[in-house]
């Protein structure tokens, strides 16, 4: 049979695929080649699914090359009992190339196994420890020298409030509310146990909590993430009591109540536990009230290190201690929850709750450098290659490799790393509707975060020569130089339109000439702040500098002395200049500050300088052009005792 991959990406992938067999084959790749796959076992923990009917006990694992936007076919053919198989035959030359090898001396790799022993996997970027009980202890990342250390990570369980008499307002927990029963989740099991297995291809750890929770960390050769698979249910309930069930990443990471996670797949939000930032919130439930929608990722970091979990599907998560993740996978529930559905959450299949199966991919780096993995890892976990099978009617790869192709990648060239391919629809015979993306966030990257140039023709290399291209609005309806946005008068008889900066509460003020310091309109970092006065409240002092940025501008102000300032609303700079007082403020001075000059109040001039630019390119003139200012030349004047320049100039040294 043959296994075709499709690679929906414009960036080549290699991956590591797995096929379960009833028998043992040899694999060939696209071209020819015998692909050097591990022979293993299914895990009893997938064998032992409700309704699994397959009759396959061992599965290979092989790496497999895909091309860009293209796909690569791999050929298994049965292993012949101990006769000389032709691997290869090709004419060259007019001379047919044969390759013949004895399968009698094709064998599986040496498997190493271990139960209930401490389990180190170990490749050229990552090492991962677990003791002998099956607890995970650390992971070092080998490359960095870095190290996060680990306590009771795994599965647990939140009993689910159950309220017979449910109402929208007393709701139990159900389809649409989760609402735990008490804020501690429990392990599902007080012990497990650990079997390792080691090949050259891939390490794996595989944890068994009881017969129906279990997860498995691979470590595969040159990866920099951890995989891991989790398999949870049929989960019980004869105890009559729902159950949420989470995987739980319980680190040493100091990440000060502050925690990340996507809000589309793309943009990233800051999360603070037990935390609004529109109103003062008083937490009802320390579990709930803290989890939020995850659709790809969600990290923890502090200075050095950050931790970041990728998600195969969108799932709920949070992190309600420091330095853990955690994650809910699974909900068997006995209650509605009076939103509407009218039934528990209580699915089942064969007679039995549901299992489920899933991945989670774990990152571990420093902050600065983890935005090139959890972006371009989460869009290949997203964008996964897409399997078929097929049987051709072929008796061997060397008759199949002559009559089919087994590679193609439309593209003609590599394409940067951060543009992905949005859109590419055909509309008509020759005409195709195209959206490209830079799906790195501002800043996040010092180099996957710059703008980047690509060529179209790239993408067009096997249909023909683009003659005319038209830039359209996003939803793709109408040519952008025809869009014309709809503008009114206001009352103030101002336009409607205001290219205002979207700030978005945040603006940047330097505490000493060099080091600049985020500031967060009616926030404080250390504390619960609740503003007592929404103007001086968000003042801060500006030596030199402030500024505002949206995704693509800023504005920035330097100023020539140490003045307050802020931005009191997005889109605003305000800097204080003057201030002419009648009353003292009982702080010492025991005077107003009403200082006078030639009988009238005093009169004050000075400059700013104004800069506008992308943020990336911002600091070099905001860093140059304070200096300037604060350094700027000093002049003196004199009469000399000289009739003319040229008697000047022979007299002194002019520069």
């Amino acid at each position: 049979f043959t296994l075709t991959l499709w690679n929906p990406t414009i960036h080549p992938v290699t991956i590591y695929y797995r096929v379960p067999v009833t028998r043992q084959y040899l694999i060939y790749d696209p071209i020819g080649n015998l692909v050097s796959a591990e022979y293993l076992m299914i895990p009893d923990t997938t064998k032992n699914i409700p309704g699994r009917i397959s009759s396959a006990q061992n599965q290979y694992v092989f790496p497999a090359s895909l091309p860009a936007l293209g796909y690569s076919t791999y050929y298994f053919e049965e292993k012949g009992k101990g006769q000389k198989l032709l691997l290869y035959s090709k004419i060259i030359d007019k001379f047919r190339l044969l390759i013949i090898v004895d399968t009698k001396k094709i064998e599986h790799k040496k498997v190493i196994t271990t139960t209930n022993e401490e389990c180190i996997l170990q490749n050229e970027f990552l090492r991962v420890e677990f003791n002998n009980q099956g607890y995970l202890k650390h992971i070092i990342n080998l490359e960095k020298n870095l190290r996060v250390s680990f306590t009771e990570q795994g599965l647990y369980w939140y009993a689910s409030y159950s309220h017979v008499n449910s109402t929208p307002f007393s709701p139990a927990s159900g389809a649409y509310i989760f609402r735990p029963l008490f804020p501690e989740a429990l392990p599902v099991s007080v012990a497990r146990r650990i079997n390792c297995t080691k090949t050259d291809t891939v390490q794996s750890a595989l944890i068994i909590f009881n017969e129906w929770t279990s997860q498995e960390f691979n470590l595969y050769r040159n990866a920099s993430a951890i995989e891991i698979e989790w398999t949870v249910g049929p989960i019980p309930i004869d105890d009559n009591i729902g159950k949420e069930i989470i995987i739980r990443y319980n680190t040493d990471i100091n990440n000060e109540k502050k925690y990340y996670t996507d809000g589309n797949g793309r943009q990233v939000l800051e999360r603070i536990r037990d935390y609004r930032p529109t109103w003062h919130y008083i937490p009802d439930d320390p579990i709930s009230s803290n989890y939020y929608p995850v659709n790809s990722r969600i990290w923890i970091r502090d200075q050095d290190r950050q931790l970041t979990i990728l998600t195969d599907r969108s799932q709920g998560a949070g992190s309600i201690y420091d330095g853990s993740i955690e994650i809910m996978v699974h909900r068997r529930i006995l209650q509605d929850d009076s939103m509407g559905v009218k039934e528990a959450l209580n699915e089942t299949a064969y007679d039995k709750g549901l299992v489920v199966s899933g991945k989670h991919i774990l990152l571990f780096d420093r902050p600065s450098d983890s935005a090139r993995l959890h972006r371009t890892g989460a869009q290949e976990l997203f964008m996964h290659p897409l399997a078929t099978y097929s049987l051709p009617n072929t008796s061997s790869y060397a008759n199949y490799s002559d009559m089919f192709r087994q590679s193609w990648s439309a593209l003609s060239d590599t394409m940067p790393l951060n543009v992905h391919l949005l859109t590419f629809d055909q509309l008509a015979p020759k005409k195709y509707l195209v959206r490209v993306e830079h799906y790195f966030e501002l800043n996040e990257d010092e180099l996957y975060s710059k703008p980047v140039a690509i060529d179209l023709q790239i993408l067009f290399k096997s249909i023909g020569t683009i003659n005319e291209m038209i830039e359209l609005i996003l939803t793709a309806n109408l040519p952008l130089s025809e869009l014309h946005r709809l503008e009114w008068m206001t009352k103030d008889e101002e336009s409607s339109h205001i290219d205002l900066f979207r700030n978005e509460k945040k603006y940047y003020t330097d505490g000493n000439e060099c080091q600049v310091l985020e500031r967060i309109r009616d926030y404080r970092p250390t504390w619960h702040y609740i503003p007592d006065d929404p103007i001086s409240s968000n003042y801060y002092p500006i030596n030199s500098r402030i500024w505002i940025r949206d995704q693509d501008r800023q504005l920035t102000i330097l100023t020539d002395r140490s003045q307050g300032g802020g931005s009191i609303c997005d889109g605003s700079i305000e800097i204080m200049v003057h201030c002419r007082i009648l009353h003292d403020d009982s702080m010492g001075v025991k005077e107003a500050l009403n200082e006078t000059a030639y009988d009238k109040g005093l009169v004050v001039s000075g400059k700013h300088i104004l800069l506008f630019d992308r943020p990336l390119d911002s600091a070099r003139l905001h860093r140059t052009g304070a200096q300037q200012l604060f350094m700027h030349p000093l002049a003196t004047y004199s009469l000399p005792n000289t009739s003319s320049y040229t008697n000047y100039s022979d007299m002194f040294r002019q520069s």
